[in-house]
């Protein structure tokens, strides 16, 4: 049996395992993507109006398959719920000692720079208006993280210095003993 064939009755052995939510949203995963695909080709080769239409059809096959699949039943709603959880609170427990300006800008700009990603992955399904959508967040987002941190600089410089001592030995203007 060659690799192809291998490969082909493991993804079988595998749809029947797999419970009717399972195969309904791999199968309108697989279909979503035939049809982004087939609407980009209609739309930039062909110069057809209606492949957007198609393409955008496609884009909510995939993301509704997808959907699906990792949140229809609640084992996998929990794991990738209980996965968020888990990296955040890695965050919050890596940045436990840092002061507040820091561990705000640091998170901007980390969102910041992970919003591309599906600024990326939306202008493909959707075009580039949806793009536009997910990374102008994501950009406002990293350059405020940035201010924060240039802030959480000069916070944190005037937070350790010490208050102006009076010259005077009585410790005031005329007032007290």
């Amino acid at each position: 049996m060659s690799s192809w064939e291998d490969g082909y009755a493991k993804l079988l052995a595998a749809l029947q395992k797999s419970s009717p939510t399972d195969m309904l949203g791999a199968g309108a995963a697989a279909v979503g993507v035939i049809l982004v695909v087939f609407g980009i080709v209609l739309q930039e080769n062909q110069g057809v109006d209606f492949g957007a239409t198609i393409r955008a059809l496609g884009g909510v096959l995939l993301l509704g398959g997808l959907a699906a699949v990792l949140f229809w039943e609640s084992h996998r709603r929990a794991a990738v719920i209980g996965a968020a959880r888990r990296i955040a609170g890695r965050y919050m427990a890596a940045t436990a000692d840092w002061r507040w300006p820091d561990r705000v800008g640091m998170a901007g700009v980390v969102v910041g720079l992970v919003l591309p990603v599906p600024a990326l992955v939306f202008q493909i399904l959707f075009g580039t208006a949806f793009g536009v959508m997910f990374i102008t967040p994501g950009i406002m987002l990293f350059w405020c993280g940035i201010a924060f941190l240039v802030y959480g600089r000069f916070y944190g410089r005037n937070a350790t210095r010490k208050p102006p001592q009076s010259r005077s030995r009585r410790g005031g203007r005329g007032r007290g003993p």
